[in-house]
């Protein structure tokens, strides 16, 4: 058979494409499994599924791509709200672009970074030291501070890193980064989560986190429910619903905890308490919640709950829940399974390499309150008594 021309670079051109296939599928193949192991270094996603955060999502991403943009930016809002949930989606995001050489994701501890217990000079030191633990442990620990500083200078002017802080809970704890912040800024990137707007900083970028619409704090309610077995409230009625955002509002983790309580108590019990003890500071109606929750828990259950806070940030598997508890298999796997029904203990990991954390803003209350509320539980039942 004698092809003509035509017939030649018919074939040429097919194979030329079907070369160009292979080769993209090849290339995309490969940015997946690298963006799979930018991904791995992040701390687990702590939610399955968020609902309006579409806009912020947008902001940030488009911020964080940005060449011109700001290159310190803050997700504000009050606990519970969402913010470590939409800095972990955007940042997500944006790892599909490669847009930064490395992702460094470090939780503030606020006790370390408080201005009050260590000196600017201190706490500044301790924050860079964590920083050179991820980008330059050759200068963490033993190195002399001005090395520390100098060289992580050095490595963030050199390339555009992407550093997230979360967890700057207080005035002080932001503050006092700022300055340096933005001596270490550009090409890299810094994205803060805090209580607290910086203030005074024009060139930071800021987005404060809003609570959900009646809408949205409806469908998380529905899909919360449905994801722990409440199926009365996962097929809530839209004035059922309302009636639970009109008193606790659109904070996901108060919505979330108040699906948890309606697994021992009514739902109308639940929210008569809240209005009798009714207060427009969340951090009171957060305790409201968080002690009928402590109240309706097994000695199990609150021995486990205890323990959590100690687990490390990336969470503990069942050996290190156990060892922590000193809780034996046939006590700990229920008092495990309802926690989590209760939205006191968060999944993480894989469900292979399963591992379990706790909320910050959980773990802050009971530590804060437990004594205090078992005291006055015994005051109580011994008043009864007399």
């Amino acid at each position: 058979m004698t092809w003509t021309i035509d017939q030649v670079r018919h074939k040429q051109r097919l194979a030329m494409e079907e070369l160009t296939a292979i080769i993209a599928h090849e290339e995309n193949a490969r940015r997946d499994v690298r963006a799979y192991e930018i991904e791995s270094q992040l701390p687990p996603s702590t939610y399955s599924k968020l609902f309006g955060c579409d806009e912020a999502n947008r902001l940030l991403v488009e911020q964080l791509l940005s060449d011109d943009g700001a290159y310190v930016l803050a997700v504000t809002g009050i606990g519970g709200i969402g913010k470590t949930a939409i800095t972990d989606r955007a940042v997500r995001e944006v790892i599909s672009h490669f847009r930064f050489r490395k992702y460094v994701w470090i939780r503030a501890d606020p006790f370390s970074l408080d201005r009050n217990t260590l000196d600017y000079d201190a706490a500044i030191d301790l924050f860079a030291n964590e920083i050179a633990l991820k980008i330059a442990p050759e200068v963490a620990g033993n190195a002399s501070k001005e090395a520390r500083m100098g060289r992580i200078r050095q490595v963030l002017k050199s390339a555009p890193y992407l550093i997230v802080v979360d967890n700057l809970e207080t005035i002080s704890n932001t503050a006092f980064l700022m300055k340096q912040l933005q001596e270490w800024a550009n090409p890299s990137k810094f994205l803060l989560t805090t209580r607290v707007r910086p203030m005074g900083e024009a060139s930071i970028f800021s987005y404060a986190v809003e609570e959900l619409s009646e809408h949205d704090s409806a469908a998380l309610l529905r899909h919360h429910a449905l994801a722990v077995g409440q199926p009365d409230l996962a097929f809530a009625t839209d004035e059922q619903a309302k009636m639970i955002y009109d008193v606790v509002g659109g904070n996901p983790l108060a919505i979330k905890l108040v699906v948890s309580l309606a697994i021992t108590m009514p739902v109308t019990l639940i929210l008569d308490d809240l209005i009798h003890g009714y207060t427009t500071q969340v951090e009171s109606l957060y305790e409201r919640i968080y002690r009928r929750i402590w109240q309706s828990l097994t000695y199990d259950q609150r021995n486990l709950l205890q323990a959590m806070p100690l687990v490390a940030e990336s969470g503990g598997d069942i050996a290190q829940l156990r060892s922590l508890s000193t809780l034996k298999d046939a006590e700990l796997w229920p008092a495990v399974n309802e926690l989590v029904n209760r939205s006191l203990l968060e999944l993480l990991g894989t469900t292979w390499e399963r591992r379990y954390g706790v909320h910050r803003l959980t773990a802050a209350f009971l530590q804060t309150n437990i004594n205090r509320w078992d005291q006055e539980d015994s005051d109580e039942m011994e008043e009864l008594r007399l």
